[in-house]
């Protein structure tokens, strides 16, 4: 789905020039990797993969054309903005097939959830996800509009016959992460959600051909669950500083199972419908 950078007014008669973005067809100067400093510590082996899978995220947009990113820093604050805003190809109404990794049957990772929440549970500012609706986003199928039911029945087929035999997948999710528009958990390890994606994409491209969303290979795949959107803008100092004083958890050994769900955001959260469930366990 294509992705746009130009939010919509503020409110009507106002105008807003674009967030400065890193997303498909944007037209700002490239990303450049700041050099450490020098005398800076080594790193542990999670903290240079933290710090990597930050600076992924500065470069990344995700499947819906949001922006993945931390939250910019000017001097005094933190800017976060809403992320409930219509993108290009999206309204009330708008259907979205699309594979997730889903947690409906993970406590461990579900009380990692709600713990956090209740962290942040005092800023107006953020909506908090409903344990149900979490969720792994990896690749999308298409508008229900343009995908007709046996176009859905053949890439369900095609997944499964791809995956059948495949090695389980379990998770880890401890550290949590302010972006421009959410607060999410980092997932690791990366490897084995990188082959799933790309598995994914093979059977979606091989079964809908030209008519399979397209995706532009400069932007990572960076997988995340969020715990909470934005829902205006606003400094988020006080997040960061609330996330830094809570002890920190780990969900570990955490097996997803892989949906083929029919997504909209009618209601200020994604909500959907199952159409497939696949599960990555032994």
């Amino acid at each position: 789905m294509a992705a746009t950078h130009r939010r919509p007014p503020h409110h009507p008669g106002a105008s807003r020039a674009p967030h400065r973005i890193h997303g498909p067809g944007s037209r700002n100067r490239p990303h450049r990797r700041r050099q450490p400093r020098r005398g800076t510590c080594h790193l542990t082996n999670r903290q240079r993969i933290q710090a990597d899978l930050l600076h992924t995220l500065s470069l990344g947009t995700d499947v819906w054309g949001r922006t993945v990113m931390p939250a910019e820093a000017r001097e005094g604050a933190i800017d976060l903005r809403d992320h409930w805003w219509w993108r290009s190809g999206w309204e009330r109404g708008t259907r979205y097939y699309t594979w997730h990794l889903t947690f409906e049957h993970e406590p461990a990772l579900q009380r990692l959830v709600l713990d956090y929440q209740e962290v942040l549970s005092g800023f107006s500012f953020l909506d908090p996800v409903p344990i149900e609706w979490l969720h792994l986003t990896l690749v999308g199928v298409g508008n229900a509009t343009a995908v007709n039911d046996l176009q859905v029945r053949t890439v369900i087929d095609q997944v499964r016959g791809e995956i059948a035999g495949g090695p389980p997948i379990s998770l880890t999710f401890q550290k949590p992460v302010v972006l421009r528009e959410a607060v999410s958990l980092i997932v690791e390890p990366t490897e084995s959600l990188s082959r799933l994606r790309k598995t994914l994409r093979r059977a979606v491209t091989g079964s809908l051909g030209a008519a399979a969303p397209p995706e532009d290979a400069r932007f990572p795949f960076v997988p995340h669950v969020t715990m909470a959107y934005v829902n205006a803008d606003a400094d988020g100092r006080g997040v960061i500083r609330a996330l830094e004083h809570k002890p920190e958890r780990v969900a570990a050994r955490v097996s997803p199972v892989l949906a083929l769900i029919e997504l909209h955001r009618d209601n200020r959260q994604y909500e959907w419908r199952t159409l497939e469930e696949i599960p990555l366990a032994d």
